[in-house]
């Protein structure tokens, strides 16, 4: 998982920006995407920084362990904030950004990685089907959110969960220590 901590600072910040200025119904969901990005900006600069300045293998794994973390709950709470507001843009941002991240990575991630797509790809699924609950079951909820959410929760949920089954047994197949192999860096 690439990207420094200020760039999904500014994003967080940017998430925030825009909510404000163009949908503030969603502002509460914005607070939380953004409390989100800027923690995990702060928890990837600290651990950065102490891979910079003690660099050994564990510090280079606990490194990339961070950003896979980081990163992956950075986008799902884009993904759940794109849902929730039914934001189809962002949405298909989302989907045009990690497949170019997913072509941009080296073929060979790591088994944590891995686990890591697949815990992502879960949580996105859940947080659909949620709001497919809610605008089935919620007779308050807006008409044009209740059939957004309801859309979008066709299409995201069954994605997400074969995203989550492959990348799992993909999981599954790899039997290799992280950082092993002598070529392998952590970034």
């Amino acid at each position: 998982m690439v990207g420094p901590p200020t760039g999904l600072a500014a994003g967080a910040l940017a998430v925030l920006a825009i909510s404000v200025w163009l949908h503030r119904a969603a502002l509460p969901l914005a607070i939380v995407v953004c409390a989100v990005g800027l923690v995990g900006a702060v928890v990837l600069a600290v651990v950065g920084r102490r891979a910079y300045w003690s660099p050994s293998r564990a510090a280079a794994w606990r490194l990339h362990r961070t950003r896979v973390v980081v990163w992956s709950s950075g986008g799902v709470a884009l993904a759940v904030f794109g849902l929730a507001i039914g934001a189809q843009v962002v949405l298909i941002g989302f989907v045009v950004a990690g497949t170019m991240v997913h072509a941009l990575r080296r073929d060979d991630p790591t088994r944590f990685e891995l686990r890591g797509r697949a815990v992502a790809s879960v949580a996105v699924a859940v947080a659909s089907t949620v709001l497919v609950l809610v605008a089935l079951t919620v007779p308050g909820v807006d008409d044009r959110y209740s059939a957004r959410w309801f859309g979008s929760g066709l299409l995201v949920v069954p994605v997400a969960v074969v995203a989550a089954v492959l990348s799992w047994r993909a999981a599954g197949r790899r039997d290799d220590d992280p950082l092993s192999a002598p070529d392998r860096t952590a970034s």
